[in-house]
């Protein structure tokens, strides 16, 4: 009895030692396994919903007549009404705006390029587009700033704004100024033609 005991002992522990080797072999092979794994990727990107001005008009006053308007008398040589962009986007925008100006063939006026001195003896006229965001006011005169853009007779573009993501507002406005006492008396044919055309890109949040 004894003797088939430690037989039996034997044996089981050889069997042991086969199964674990086989175990170990096993676990070896699994190591080189490969698997090819597809991975689906979306961009998500806003809906954008802003709103501009389609239409402006713009006053040439050289002489500083009075002249009625919806947010009242002005005598300012160049006279423009502010005009409301509204972004119901759900993320914030920026407003770029790129615009140009023209002279028509039976015009005498002549489009300055930067702020006018008050010595000019031409019939110059100087245009900018100012925008600001919120409640901010416009400025009282072109500076160069930020949200400034010079129009000219070649086409230029600059970002004047952000707007707040659903529901943010801002203003822009067409101003700058005329000759006031050219060589040449003014007449109504002395006229300019602006194009404007607005850009709007998401902008992500911070």
């Amino acid at each position: 009895m004894t003797m088939k005991k430690i037989a039996a002992s034997i044996m089981a522990v050889a069997c042991m030692a086969a199964c674990a080797t086989s175990i170990s072999a096993d676990t070896l092979d699994n190591t080189t396994m490969e698997a090819d794994v597809t991975v689906d990727v979306t961009t998500n990107v806003p809906t954008l919903s802003v709103t501009v001005p389609t239409t402006a008009e713009i006053v040439i006053n050289p002489y500083k007549l009075t002249v009625t308007t919806d947010a009242g008398d002005s005598t300012d040589t160049v006279i423009s009404a502010e005009q409301e962009i509204s972004n119901a986007s759900d993320c914030a925008v920026s407003i770029t705006v790129t615009g140009a100006v023209t002279v028509p063939e039976t015009s005498s006026a002549v489009v300055a390029t930067a702020a006018l001195k008050g010595t000019e003896t031409t019939k110059s006229v100087f245009l900018y587009v100012e925008g600001v965001a919120g409640d901010t006011a416009f400025a009282d005169a072109y500076a160069k700033a930020d949200n400034q853009l010079a129009l000219s007779t070649k086409s230029a573009s600059k970002t004047l704004m952000t707007l707040d993501a659903t529901s943010g507002t801002g203003k822009v406005k067409i101003d700058g100024e005329a000759a006031t006492a050219p060589t040449e008396a003014w007449t109504t044919a002395d006229t300019v033609t602006v194009a404007l055309a607005y850009k709007i890109a998401p902008v992500a949040a911070e």
